[in-house]
């Protein structure tokens, strides 16, 4: 993970859920995850953001809920995308904290119009309670 080489980051990121199962990852690793979706290159934050959505258990790191939100708000809209989708797949339906509802509203009016299609179906995946989920259940840290 601590390759100069973005590529070589972004495959040790794919790779990750193959060798730490969900929930599984040592705090270490999980914070290593979370520093990179800081990386000055998009590509790195998204693929940080992606092994960060499989790695996370039934309990939701602060700091990994930290970075979620200020993906969310990040300058480049791929980077935005996956953070919405990783909100998604980890905070089942009806159960998403209330910061994270705000910050898939906030992106309603983005001006990237995958991020808005993305945040009407977080929207709809995050708010309505009772739905099927394809999300574990999560408590927070």
């Amino acid at each position: 993970l601590a390759d100069p080489d973005w590529r070589v980051r972004g495959a040790a990121l794919d790779t990750l859920e193959l060798l730490v199962p969900a929930g599984s990852a040592p705090e270490a690793l999980l914070l290593d995850v979370v520093h990179l979706t800081r990386s000055p290159e998009w590509a790195t934050r998204v693929a940080a953001l992606d092994a960060l959505g499989r790695v996370l258990g039934p309990v939701v790191h602060t700091a990994a809920e930290e970075a979620l939100m200020s993906a969310v708000q990040d300058e480049h809209a791929h980077v935005r995308e996956q953070a919405l989708a990783v909100l998604c797949r980890v905070y089942p339906h009806g159960a998403a904290p209330l910061e994270a509802r705000q910050a898939v509203l906030t992106r309603l009016d983005d001006t990237d119009r995958v991020v808005r299609q993305v945040s009407s179906q977080a929207v709809y995946r995050m708010m309505t309670p009772g739905q099927p989920s394809l999300s574990r259940p999560v408590t927070r840290a």
